[in-house]
């Protein structure tokens, strides 16, 4: 099995988890989308993050208030 590597940080001889990752990764449906299109979300543009992917604002701003409605709004479609 393959891993994604958006979910390590490098580290001296390793690969280190990324908690910020692992974070976002928890507030996803999982269960009810599979887990590619999870993938998918995490690294594809989304408008309501001004284009950038939820990885790339993860980088950016942290896991804030703009991140977590958009993995909320994903949420929401998934339960409808």
């Amino acid at each position: 099995m393959a891993w994604p590597a958006f979910q390590f940080r490098p580290a001296p001889g390793r690969l280190q988890p990324r908690e910020d990752a692992l974070a976002l990764w928890r507030l996803l449906p999982r269960g009810r989308v599979d887990e590619l299109t999870l993938a998918a979300w995490l690294t594809g543009p989304r408008r309501d993050l001004d284009g950038r992917t939820p990885l790339q604002w993860l980088d950016e701003h942290g896991l804030d208030e703009p991140l977590r409605r958009a993995a909320g709004n994903l949420r929401a479609r998934a339960a409808a």
